[in-house]
């Protein structure tokens, strides 16, 4: 993967070769496998403008590395794109030349100042969504209440349980039927790992019943009868 900084040094030790090839590994697994693969990408990105404009790849240097963040600016501003692919650069070139063991040049209050300017340049006021409220439950409830339609009970179900749960869309999605506890009282549904559990804990949310027609568990009861889950 690297072929200066401290992975030089590694790789002379024949005796432990295939050490270090696990090691490269674990390094990676510093991040989470989504940002390991966005940086990668973005470096290769880097690295390829180098190349072709006959710059040094690794390691990076300072003049080279504002020549192509001052790039992406330039074409984000004509392609109406926001500052994240000069953030994302920055990140990248810094994180690789950290697992190297080497200075990054992202470093650099030149640098530094460009990735600000890049976000003044960029920046766009954010738009906010109109949050889901307890009376939009209500009327899609209303609206749904005579439907056999296996979906329309399922999305329903979905609906009901991301409100009360606070659950994200990948949340609801990774959920299986062994991950669900009806009791009498409440159900406890088991979330074995989402996007802020980075050790893979889990995380366990007790959702109460209610006596009220947007009850998220006489949802889900009606659902695995419908669906006939065990």
């Amino acid at each position: 993967m690297f072929k200066l900084g401290v992975w030089e040094d590694l790789r002379s030790n024949k005796e432990h070769a295939h050490l270090v090839s696990t090691l490269e590994s674990i390094s990676l697994a510093s991040r989470a496998d989504s940002t390991a693969k966005s940086y990668l990408n973005a470096f290769n990105r880097q690295a390829e403008f180098a190349k072709g404009c006959g710059f040094q790849v690794f390691p990076a240097n300072l003049s080279h590395v504002s020549i192509y963040l001052t790039s992406l600016i330039e074409g984000a501003i004509h392609s109406q794109k926001t500052k994240q692919c000069v953030e994302s650069a920055r990140y990248s070139i810094q994180w690789m030349h950290t697992l190297a063991g080497l200075p990054s040049p992202t470093q650099h209050p030149f640098i530094k100042n460009i990735v600000e300017s890049s976000r003044r340049l960029l920046g766009k006021p954010p738009i906010k969504k109109e949050p889901v409220t307890a009376s939009i439950l209500c009327s899609l409830v209303e609206l749904l209440k005579h439907s056999g339609s296996l979906k329309d009970i399922r999305d329903l179900c979905l609906c009901l349980l991301a409100f009360a749960g606070f659950f994200k869309y990948s949340d609801l999605i990774g959920i299986r039927g062994s991950d669900i506890v009806f009791n009498d009282t409440h159900v406890c549904i088991t979330i074995r790992s989402n996007t802020n559990d980075q050790y893979k804990k889990g995380n366990k949310v007790h959702i109460a019943k209610t006596s009220n027609p947007t009850c998220p568990v006489a949802k889900l009861i009606q659902y695995f009868q419908a669906a006939e889950i065990q």
